[in-house]
């Protein structure tokens, strides 16, 4: 592990090493074509504008964020269980070869499209603040953790599995909230959401928000917030709610 190395500019590595951790060092350039063992790799914060991976084969986890790496063929990767490419400005990733992928962060890029229908096995998937106007996770039951905020629209109907998220809602019920497979949350489900965010300043789309309906059957709700968040402003077209079922709130 150097990442405490910041200054780190080169570095020899032995062909039979299995993890690398090399992240915000002075790192420019990386030859991994030799280290047919290698299991892990962490790039991030380095100087890299490029990453050739296609011979480590076994390669169980890569973290390439806040890179210069704009592009990177995955497809020889058939092992791999966790990526992070945040912040690398991708406009394409491909990984449909990629099946046993549980954990995926591609956020802070410029990603207009992205196809996971292969990616079965996720857990995790974080596509924020991205082009994206519509992400298909029909088949993917097993996710847990889902970020799509900060793209072309921040809040999307599910219909057989698809977030559309090109759709502008007027008023956003939440007693209407929809899970990752498509299926309408159940009543019990809904009094379990303890937290509900509303930020004008994040999501453009809510900006035309005029009522919160169905916010009596968060009968768990801890913390209300609504406004903008990175200016401490209640800067909304709310003009009223009805918050006597909400019991459990202690933060507003």
């Amino acid at each position: 592990d150097a990442g405490h190395c910041t200054k780190l500019a080169s570095v020899k590595l032995p062909a039979d090493i299995t993890t690398v951790h090399l992240s915000n060092t002075a790192i420019a350039e990386l030859d991994t074509s030799a280290m047919t063992e290698l299991l892990e790799l962490a790039v991030s914060g380095t100087k890299l504008t490029s990453l050739d991976v296609s011979k480590n084969t076994k390669l169980e986890n890569l973290s390439i964020v806040y890179t210069g790496i704009n592009s990177i063929d995955l497809t020889a990767n058939t092992e791999l269980k966790e990526l992070y490419v945040s912040g690398c400005d991708l406009t394409k990733l491909d990984v449909s070869k990629n099946t046993k992928l549980l954990t995926l962060f591609a956020g802070n890029s410029n990603l207009t499209s992205l196809d996971v229908s292969n990616n079965t096995e996720l857990t995790w998937l974080n596509v924020s603040k991205n082009h994206l106007t519509s992400l298909n996770l029909k088949g993917l039951d097993n996710i847990n953790q889902l970020y799509v905020d900060g793209n072309v629209r921040n809040i999307g109907t599910v219909v057989d599995g698809e977030f559309d998220l090109s759709t502008v809602i007027d008023d956003f019920d939440v007693s209407k909230v929809s899970d990752v497979v498509g299926k309408t949350l159940s009543e019990s489900d809904i009094a379990k959401i303890t937290e509900l965010g509303i930020d004008v300043a994040e999501h453009a789309a809510l900006a035309n928000v005029t009522k919160v309906d169905g916010i009596e059957y968060l009968t768990a709700l801890e913390t209300l917030s609504i406004g903008e968040y990175s200016t401490a402003k209640a800067n909304t077209k709310i003009t009223a709610l009805d918050l006597s079922q909400n019991d459990s709130l202690i933060q507003l």
